[in-house]
């Protein structure tokens, strides 16, 4: 349908989707996400966290799913909205811990 559709960045016809990925962690090297958002680290976001960058042959990059620009949505169930950029970096550092992260992402499909 049209009607949830909007036009994108390159003038194409987007919807949105969302969708949960299960991210293991490679111990010290983590899950090979970075996150942009927001001009500052302290500053509260007014819309998600994007992957900035994907580090090669990490887990984020193996998964096969993830991709940059995508919007991360929540971390292991804690909503991203209304955080600051340094809240859900520290999210993503408490994941190494159990070396599992679970990731709700949105996503534009042409």
């Amino acid at each position: 349908s049209l009607a949830s559709s909007t036009v994108g960045l390159a003038g194409q016809v987007v919807h949105t989707e969302t969708t949960e990925v299960m991210l293991l962690g490679d111990g010290i090297m983590g899950f090979g996400l970075q996150l942009q958002g927001g001009v500052f680290a302290t500053e509260t976001l007014s819309s998600p966290p994007l992957i900035a960058y994907i580090d090669p042959d990490s887990p984020a990059e193996r998964c096969g799913i993830l991709q940059i620009g995508d919007r991360i949505l929540s971390i292991n169930g804690v909503p991203t909205e209304d955080s600051t950029l340094e809240e859900t970096n520290q999210l993503l550092r408490d994941s190494s811990i159990t070396a599992q992260l679970t990731l709700e992402i949105e996503f534009d499909v042409a």
